[in-house]
């Protein structure tokens, strides 16, 4: 359903944006242009060439909405705000959606909510709800805008999704920055926070228990035995630094992606390393992660320039999608991939409108 769905987006967006070119700053095209060229250096000596083929085009049509999105938003007026209440509106259907799946799940005998859930997007869905409720009167602490809140939070916690969670808190907390100016309250949602993450393991600190072994297990149980892949996958590098093993190719080494977990020593495979930058490390090599690193410094640099510059409502629209990209960037250190559909395309679409705020903010008369 979802790939019918975007080659329908694709065909429409490739008619309806014939005619005038758009206009877009040539180092963001150089840059992208970059980036494709390092994650296809891999493809053809990597360790299966017709997989990375696929996963290399995969990227380039998904990332390749962010030029799409920026055309769009130069040609439709008042292009931020529908896109914004697109989201929030998506982000509402998305949430019923799931606790309907939920709930028709729920009564099954092999219901498993840890594999069954589907979160991902939750966190920054969120945070486009939050606008639109905002955009139409309701203050931050209507019992809608908690009921939404406490309704993502309850899912999240179900699907023990403690990435999404993290990505959540995350994004909340830019968001009431950048959007709400709620610096105070900020700070301190982030103390109490971090206060109750270091109370799970008060117990045997206070009991002077933190060798390196009790430090590896905390570790591993927060980040729910990920961290076991990410020093696996350091003590085995790919065999060539600079341009890793080929893109999606990084699950064939299967020694480093086993780990196990648990007392009984449960033996799990993972499919890929549950961190955007390992993942584009291994698989695209330095020359691919830097240029990733590359690209999205570039972009979240102009998106903080534009709401620096901005007021009143682009400055509003900056904030947000500052606030969306980063609870992606978040999630994805320590869950998805940097091919994943959350990474590829809705952080590619979130960088397009910081890029246009930021042209827009430098064009205007």
């Amino acid at each position: 359903m979802f790939t019918l769905c975007a080659i329908f987006f694709l065909a429409w967006a490739l008619i309806s944006l014939g005619g005038e070119k758009p206009r877009i700053d040539r180092p963001i095209v150089y840059l992208y242009g970059l980036l494709i060229v390092a994650f296809a250096l891999g493809v053809p000596g990597g360790a299966e060439p017709a997989n990375g083929a696929a996963e290399w085009a995969k990227f380039l049509a998904q990332s390749s909405g962010f030029f799409i999105i920026f055309a769009s938003l130069q040609r439709v007026p008042d292009g931020m705000a529908r896109l914004g209440s697109g989201f929030g509106l998506s982000g509402l259907l998305v949430l019923v959606t799931l606790y309907f799946i939920l709930f028709v799940q729920i009564g099954k005998p092999n219901f498993h909510p840890v594999h069954q859930l589907l979160e991902d997007n939750l966190p920054f869905l969120t945070l486009f709800i939050l606008y639109y409720l905002q955009q139409r009167g309701f203050k931050p602490w209507n019992p809608l805008v908690l009921l939404c809140l406490a309704a993502t939070i309850g899912y999240l916690v179900l699907a023990q999704g403690r990435a999404a969670l993290l990505g959540l808190v995350v994004g909340l907390l830019c968001y009431g920055g950048l959007v709400l100016k709620w610096r105070a309250r900020s700070l301190a949602a982030a103390a109490v926070i971090i206060s109750a993450l270091a109370g799970l393991y008060a117990g045997e600190f206070f009991k002077g228990q933190w060798t390196r072994h009790a430090i590896l297990k905390a570790v591993d149980d927060l980040t729910s035995h990920r961290s076991v892949l990410w020093r696996q996958a350091i003590a085995a590098p790919p065999d060539n630094l600079l341009i890793g093993v080929g893109m999606g190719n990084a699950h064939r080494n299967k020694a480093m992606m086993r780990m196990e977990i648990g007392r009984l020593k449960r033996v799990k495979e993972a499919k890929h390393l549950h961190n955007f930058l390992l993942d584009a490390w291994y698989e695209t090599g330095i020359i691919g992660l830097m240029s990733l690193l590359a690209w999205l410094g570039l972009m979240l640099r102009r998106g903080v320039r534009a709401w620096r510059s901005a007021d009143g409502f682009a400055q509003q629209h900056a904030g947000l999608f500052l606030a969306a990209s980063m609870a992606i960037l978040t999630s994805a250190l320590f869950s998805f991939s940097y091919r994943s559909k959350p990474f590829s395309i809705y952080l590619f679409i979130f960088l397009a409108a910081l890029a246009f705020l930021d042209q827009s903010r430098r064009t205007v008369p």
